[in-house]
């Protein structure tokens, strides 16, 4: 159809960037700051940098939208030529007031209240259960655990191929690793002593749906995540239940932070998000601050009002207080101050360079020679940081080092 010209429209992922259309006369990117614009297989792109190029070489208008702007797009648009800031400033046609609450995770009673749903989480669901509406809870983990620890011995398991702890999946009673795959029968008994005395560690999303149905017994509790969406339009088919159900309770990782326009949907809560605010890289804080919006903004979607509930044990940062005053613009200046102090982008570009291989020895002096040789190549004003472990230094039986980038000509 695109190829005989019966196209005037083309709708796809990142890959149909490339669809050989022609008279093209605009491009559009929806949600621009998406992670997932990222190819990082055997060809590695970023979308939106290729559709700046095509737009410059097609002479075509390219539109990059997102109630959440990446910081580095923003900072183009504020101070290039080339670039135009165009601002919505009311929200799209039946959207309704949302209230933000949060719950500080350290102050609980530990003994009376249950860090997963908190009383006061509780409390939000069962009104709007009552009040026969939707409710969407988002974890950012997939499985039941982060990891499983023997009280008796303080073995914890590990996959062989990445040196990293098992996560627990309670469907099939399974340790799954989640950079390679790699998965192992669990009897609830320690691999290393044998003792049934196990902790089973951190809140997957696994845990959160159990103690869901556990609360709500005759309330509809689905699930969304990666682990029960492999088949073929199983996606579609529990949204179609939750839609079709109410109330009900869709509990979901990432996959159901963005595109979601249900109505009814009159509470979001978000169970935790520190995990990512501890990672080691530059791009946390805004990615927080983008995906707790994201979801946010399924809640409050049509006539009746919204509610967002955050449990955390960082009510203080700036990342939660930001978002809770709805003040895009002075996280994003904050976060353009911090960045500037460091060199990090808009303020440089960044080169990682990631040496890996089977020998772990090998990949560490390969690293060290390709840092002596980098520094006869780089600019004088250009910083070298390295040679030093990945975050994830082992995948799959890869060792990995990293030397990293940050280079002045942008």
């Amino acid at each position: 159809e695109i190829l005989e010209e019966n196209a005037d429209i083309v709708i796809g992922t990142r890959s149909a960037l490339f669809t050989p259309i022609t008279n093209l006369g605009i491009i559009i990117l929806d949600e621009e700051h998406d992670q997932s614009y990222k190819e990082s297989s055997m060809v590695r792109y970023n979308t939106q940098d290729v559709a700046l190029r095509f737009g410059k070489i097609l002479k075509v208008p390219v539109v990059l939208g997102s109630a959440t702007p990446s910081v580095v797009n923003r900072y183009k648009a504020e101070n290039r030529d080339d670039f135009t800031l165009l601002t919505v400033p009311v929200k799209a046609c039946g959207s309704s007031l949302v209230h933000k609450e949060v719950v500080d995770l350290k102050s609980i009673d530990r003994f009376r209240d249950d860090p997963i749903v908190t009383r006061r989480l509780f409390r939000a669901i069962n009104e709007e259960i009552r009040n026969n509406n939707r409710v969407i809870i988002f974890v950012n983990r997939r499985g039941y655990s982060n990891f499983v620890v023997c009280r008796d011995c303080g073995y914890v398991p590990r996959c062989k191929n990445c040196n990293l702890s098992y996560n627990f999946h309670r469907d099939g009673l399974k340790l799954v690793c989640h950079h390679c795959n790699k998965e192992e029968d669990f009897t609830g008994k320690c691999f290393k002593c044998g003792s049934s005395n196990v902790l089973l560690q951190g809140t997957g999303i696994q845990r959160v749906e159990s103690r869901l149905k556990m609360y709500f017994k005759n309330i509809p509790v689905l699930r969304m995540d990666s682990d029960v969406t492999v088949k073929k339009k199983s996606h579609e088919e529990i949204l179609k239940k939750f839609i079709s159900l109410r109330p009900s309770i869709l509990v979901g990782t990432q996959m159901i932070a963005k595109g979601l326009d249900i109505e009814d949907v009159t509470l979001v809560g978000i169970i935790n998000c520190d995990s990512m605010l501890a990672l080691p890289d530059f791009h946390m804080n805004e990615r927080v601050y983008q995906l707790i919006s994201q979801v946010s903004g399924r809640t409050g979607r049509r006539n009746k009002e919204g509610r967002v509930i955050v449990q955390t044990f960082n009510p203080d940062s700036e990342v939660i207080k930001n978002f809770m005053d709805g003040d895009y613009k002075k996280f994003y200046e904050l976060e353009l101050k911090n960045r500037s102090e460091l060199l990090y982008p808009p303020f440089s570009n960044l080169v990682n360079i990631v040496i890996s291989g089977r020998d772990e020895e090998k990949v560490k002096k390969d690293a060290m020679i390709i840092h002596l040789k980098l520094g006869n190549l780089v600019d004088s004003e250009d910083v070298i940081l390295g040679p030093a472990p990945c975050p994830f230094p082992k995948i799959n039986l890869f060792y990995r080092w990293h030397i990293l980038i940050k280079t002045m000509k942008i």
